[in-house]
């Protein structure tokens, strides 16, 4: 999931769970724990933003370990 927020580059949510092969029924449950959570921001309609500085880079990295 963080993996896709961070492949994309306007986070929009659709674009996320296209890339991800997920429906908006499956999608949302992860979403509100990384809301919850203070991992990413979801107050503008439609679109994911990471909170914490760095994390967008830190996951990029950590998918590019696992290839």
């Amino acid at each position: 999931m963080a993996a896709g927020i961070a492949g994309s580059g306007d986070g929009k949510i659709a674009g996320i769970r296209d890339e991800l092969g997920m429906t908006t029924n499956q999608f949302n449950p992860y979403r509100i724990r990384l809301i919850r959570k203070g991992i990413v921001d979801g107050t503008q309609r439609g679109i994911l933003r990471f909170v914490l500085p760095l994390f967008k880079d830190f996951v990029q990295e950590q998918a590019m370990l696992e290839v």
